[in-house]
Protein backbone atom coordinates (compact mmCIF):
# COMPACT_ATOMS: atom_id res chain seq x y z
CA UNK A 1 0.00 0.00 0.00
CA UNK A 2 1.10 3.43 -0.25
CA UNK A 3 1.36 5.86 2.57
CA UNK A 4 -0.27 8.92 1.86
CA UNK A 5 0.11 12.59 3.25
CA UNK A 6 -2.27 14.13 5.13
CA UNK A 7 -1.24 17.21 7.73
CA UNK A 8 -4.33 17.17 9.49
CA UNK A 9 -2.60 14.09 11.09
CA UNK A 10 1.01 15.95 11.66
CA UNK A 11 2.53 13.96 14.39
CA UNK A 12 -0.63 11.31 15.14
CA UNK A 13 0.24 7.58 15.62
CA UNK A 14 -2.12 4.57 16.09
CA UNK A 15 -4.85 2.80 13.74
CA UNK A 16 -8.50 2.47 13.25
CA UNK A 17 -10.27 -0.81 12.89
CA UNK A 18 -13.15 -0.72 10.20
CA UNK A 19 -14.65 -4.21 9.20
CA UNK A 20 -13.20 -4.08 5.91
CA UNK A 21 -10.00 -2.03 6.46
CA UNK A 22 -7.32 -0.53 9.16
CA UNK A 23 -5.95 2.86 9.53
CA UNK A 24 -2.46 3.13 9.99
CA UNK A 25 -1.04 6.44 10.75
CA UNK A 26 3.09 6.99 11.44
CA UNK A 27 3.89 10.46 11.99
CA UNK A 28 2.75 12.75 9.03
CA UNK A 29 2.35 9.22 7.54
CA UNK A 30 -1.27 7.69 6.75
CA UNK A 31 -1.46 4.29 5.18
CA UNK A 32 -4.79 2.46 4.40
CA UNK A 33 -5.14 -1.22 4.24
CA UNK A 34 -7.91 -2.83 2.69
CA UNK A 35 -8.25 -5.98 3.99
CA UNK A 36 -11.79 -8.03 4.80
CA UNK A 37 -10.91 -8.68 9.19
CA UNK A 38 -12.22 -10.76 11.17
CA UNK A 39 -13.06 -7.79 13.48
CA UNK A 40 -16.49 -5.74 14.17
CA UNK A 41 -16.25 -2.40 13.27
CA UNK A 42 -16.62 0.12 16.58
CA UNK A 43 -15.66 3.70 17.75
CA UNK A 44 -14.29 4.16 21.26
CA UNK A 45 -12.22 0.93 20.97
CA UNK A 46 -8.33 0.42 21.89
CA UNK A 47 -5.73 -0.19 19.36
CA UNK A 48 -1.84 -0.83 20.05
CA UNK A 49 0.66 -2.35 17.99
CA UNK A 50 3.19 -5.41 19.49
CA UNK A 51 6.24 -6.43 17.12
CA UNK A 52 4.18 -7.43 13.79
CA UNK A 53 0.30 -7.49 15.35
CA UNK A 54 -2.66 -5.40 16.27
CA UNK A 55 -4.07 -5.48 19.66
CA UNK A 56 -8.05 -4.07 19.33
CA UNK A 57 -10.65 -4.56 21.70
CA UNK A 58 -13.55 -2.71 23.19
CA UNK A 59 -15.70 -0.31 21.73
CA UNK A 60 -19.24 0.33 20.76
CA UNK A 61 -21.42 0.36 17.65
CA UNK A 62 -25.10 1.96 18.05
CA UNK A 63 -27.91 1.00 15.87
CA UNK A 64 -30.16 4.34 15.75
CA UNK A 65 -32.54 2.87 13.07
CA UNK A 66 -31.62 5.24 10.63
CA UNK A 67 -28.29 3.57 10.22
CA UNK A 68 -25.46 1.80 11.63
CA UNK A 69 -22.77 4.31 13.58
CA UNK A 70 -19.58 2.03 13.74
CA UNK A 71 -20.56 -0.63 11.60
CA UNK A 72 -21.21 -3.02 14.04
CA UNK A 73 -20.39 -7.32 13.38
CA UNK A 74 -23.48 -9.37 14.92
CA UNK A 75 -24.31 -9.62 18.93
CA UNK A 76 -22.58 -12.48 20.26
CA UNK A 77 -21.10 -13.21 23.56
CA UNK A 78 -18.44 -11.16 23.43
CA UNK A 79 -20.68 -8.20 23.24
CA UNK A 80 -23.07 -6.56 25.98
CA UNK A 81 -26.11 -5.39 23.80
CA UNK A 82 -28.56 -2.19 25.07
CA UNK A 83 -31.64 -0.91 24.03
CA UNK A 84 -33.03 2.72 24.84
CA UNK A 85 -36.87 2.10 25.09
CA UNK A 86 -37.42 5.54 24.81
CA UNK A 87 -36.09 6.02 20.84
CA UNK A 88 -34.79 2.48 20.28
CA UNK A 89 -31.34 3.44 19.78
CA UNK A 90 -29.70 0.02 20.14
CA UNK A 91 -26.07 0.00 21.84
CA UNK A 92 -23.36 -2.62 20.93
CA UNK A 93 -20.30 -2.52 23.79
CA UNK A 94 -17.75 -4.91 22.67
CA UNK A 95 -15.64 -6.78 25.22
CA UNK A 96 -13.87 -9.10 23.43
CA UNK A 97 -9.52 -8.50 22.08
CA UNK A 98 -8.19 -9.46 19.07
CA UNK A 99 -4.56 -9.85 17.70
CA UNK A 100 -4.65 -9.08 14.27
CA UNK A 101 -1.19 -10.17 11.95
CA UNK A 102 -0.09 -6.85 10.07
CA UNK A 103 1.20 -9.20 7.21
CA UNK A 104 -0.92 -11.97 6.62
CA UNK A 105 -4.11 -9.87 8.56
CA UNK A 106 -5.15 -13.26 9.93
CA UNK A 107 -6.50 -12.83 13.50
CA UNK A 108 -6.53 -14.47 16.53
CA UNK A 109 -9.04 -13.95 19.81
CA UNK A 110 -7.21 -12.74 23.03
CA UNK A 111 -8.48 -12.66 26.56
CA UNK A 112 -11.27 -10.49 26.89
CA UNK A 113 -10.38 -7.24 29.06
CA UNK A 114 -11.21 -7.56 32.54
CA UNK A 115 -14.03 -5.54 34.50
CA UNK A 116 -17.01 -4.02 32.75
CA UNK A 117 -17.49 -3.56 29.34
CA UNK A 118 -16.29 -0.17 27.80
CA UNK A 119 -15.40 2.14 25.70
CA UNK A 120 -13.13 5.46 25.21
CA UNK A 121 -10.50 3.37 26.93
CA UNK A 122 -6.85 4.12 26.74
CA UNK A 123 -4.25 1.95 25.92
CA UNK A 124 -0.14 1.86 25.18
CA UNK A 125 2.54 -0.43 24.62
CA UNK A 126 5.67 -0.52 26.43
CA UNK A 127 8.38 -3.11 25.22
CA UNK A 128 6.23 -6.11 23.93
CA UNK A 129 3.27 -5.59 26.68
CA UNK A 130 0.35 -3.74 26.42
CA UNK A 131 -1.55 -1.78 28.68
CA UNK A 132 -5.66 -0.74 28.53
CA UNK A 133 -8.11 0.66 31.13
CA UNK A 134 -10.17 3.45 32.35
CA UNK A 135 -12.93 4.81 29.65
CA UNK A 136 -17.05 4.85 30.29
CA UNK A 137 -18.83 2.09 31.14
CA UNK A 138 -21.60 0.64 29.37
CA UNK A 139 -24.28 0.78 32.02
CA UNK A 140 -27.83 0.04 31.70
CA UNK A 141 -28.66 3.81 31.06
CA UNK A 142 -27.14 5.17 27.45
CA UNK A 143 -26.78 8.75 28.77
CA UNK A 144 -25.19 7.47 31.96
CA UNK A 145 -21.74 7.96 32.53
CA UNK A 146 -19.69 6.35 34.17
CA UNK A 147 -16.08 6.69 34.10
CA UNK A 148 -13.56 3.94 35.02
CA UNK A 149 -10.63 3.76 37.04
CA UNK A 150 -9.40 0.46 36.28
CA UNK A 151 -5.64 -0.55 34.46
CA UNK A 152 -4.50 -3.73 33.01
CA UNK A 153 -1.44 -5.25 31.37
CA UNK A 154 -2.00 -7.33 28.50
CA UNK A 155 0.76 -10.41 27.68
CA UNK A 156 -0.42 -12.33 24.80
CA UNK A 157 2.48 -14.80 24.49
CA UNK A 158 0.80 -15.87 27.98
CA UNK A 159 -2.03 -18.51 27.58
CA UNK A 160 -5.11 -18.14 27.26
CA UNK A 161 -7.00 -17.35 30.65
CA UNK A 162 -3.81 -15.64 31.92
CA UNK A 163 -3.12 -13.01 29.82
CA UNK A 164 -4.27 -9.91 31.46
CA UNK A 165 -3.24 -8.85 34.43
CA UNK A 166 -4.87 -5.73 36.97
CA UNK A 167 -2.66 -2.78 37.68
CA UNK A 168 -3.53 0.12 40.10
CA UNK A 169 -6.11 2.27 39.21
CA UNK A 170 -5.89 4.95 37.73
CA UNK A 171 -8.17 8.04 40.02
CA UNK A 172 -10.41 9.81 37.49
CA UNK A 173 -13.71 11.42 37.21
CA UNK A 174 -12.74 12.29 33.14
CA UNK A 175 -14.78 10.54 30.77
CA UNK A 176 -11.92 10.61 28.17
CA UNK A 177 -8.08 10.57 28.57
CA UNK A 178 -5.00 9.86 26.23
CA UNK A 179 -2.46 7.23 26.96
CA UNK A 180 1.03 7.11 25.07
CA UNK A 181 4.50 6.05 25.75
CA UNK A 182 8.02 7.14 24.86
CA UNK A 183 10.67 4.69 25.57
CA UNK A 184 10.14 2.60 28.64
CA UNK A 185 7.68 4.66 30.42
CA UNK A 186 3.92 4.78 29.93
Amino acid sequence: MEWLYDPDYLGASGFDCYQDSILIMRGNHIKIEKQPLDVSGRKGAVGFVLANTAIVGGGESILDGLGTVGRPGPAGPDCLVQTDSRNGVRRICHIDFLEVDLKSYQTRKLDQLPGEARFRLVGFKLGERGFAGLGIACTHRLRQVQPLQDWYELDPTRPMGQQWSSREPIPTDDESACAFSIQDKG
